[in-house]
């Protein structure tokens, strides 16, 4: 009897242990963007450093209990409002470590600044002192990143069903948050705290996101996409996905 080649059962093994993970999780610690107003500053005054270190350790715990939260201190008589949002998937434990990474960042990028805003993969802060509160136009577009594109160019496809099934996602889940996956791509959707008990306007923030993402991403195999007020993202993780050069 001839030996049985297990060559292709090994393969399909590996096959099969390789594909969920063929595209690693994003690092919710990442850095996507930031801005600062008056950044290349020295610091105003000690006082306002104290109280954003302050305000900070205030995020900070408050993360251990939710994944948004806002608030103003005035605790050296200079009031700052602040607030940060965790990711909707996210831990309680993942979201402290996200909002302790904003402080560290906050503090190496934005010192000085009178109104800053840091995102993450995971979550982000925008804070901004008395006086020099930033006007909130929701919709506009923030900051964008598309990805290396498939051969061939075209879109259509996964991707565009995907994102065609985020626009009534984020709309039915009546949290401001959505992910789904269509055929080896993952889309999340989610809208900033002031929109979330506004689900029409929370909709069409997403889909004004979405429609930046057909035309300005076709074709790639990930984008992202922030606007004043929600995000969308989406990565493909087919095992054999191909990219130009």
């Amino acid at each position: 009897m001839e030996p049985i080649n297990k060559s292709p059962h090994i393969f399909y093994l590996l096959l099969i242990l390789i594909i969920p993970n063929c595209h690693s999780e994003p690092d919710h610690n990442a850095l996507v963007y930031h801005y600062c107003t008056n950044n290349n500053q020295p610091p105003t005054s000690t006082s306002m450093s104290e109280t954003l270190s302050s305000l900070f350790e205030a995020l900070i715990k408050q993360s251990t209990n939710s994944t948004f939260h806002r608030q103003t201190t005035a605790q050296t008589g200079i009031p700052i409002s602040a607030e940060y949002q965790c990711r909707g998937d996210m831990s309680l434990m993942g979201c402290k470590s996200c909002v302790t990474q904003l402080g560290i960042l906050s503090n190496r990028l934005c010192a000085g600044a009178k109104t800053a805003r840091v995102q993450l993969k995971g979550c982000y802060v925008r804070y901004e002192t008395d006086g020099e509160e930033e006007k909130e136009e929701y919709g506009e577009l923030v900051h964008k990143e598309c990805g290396e594109r498939k051969v061939g160019g075209g879109g259509g496809g996964y991707e565009a069903a995907a994102l065609w099934e985020v626009e009534e996602g984020i709309l039915r889940s009546g949290i401001g948050y959505f992910e789904g996956r269509n055929e080896g791509v993952r889309v999340v959707a989610q809208c900033e705290g002031a929109l979330l008990g506004l689900g029409c306007d929370c909709a069409e923030c997403v889909s004004r996101a979405v429609e930046v993402l057909r035309q300005d991403c076709r074709g790639s195999l990930d984008g992202s996409v922030y606007l004043d007020g929600c995000y969308v993202t989406y990565y493909t993780y087919h095992l054999l996905a191909t990219t130009l050069p």
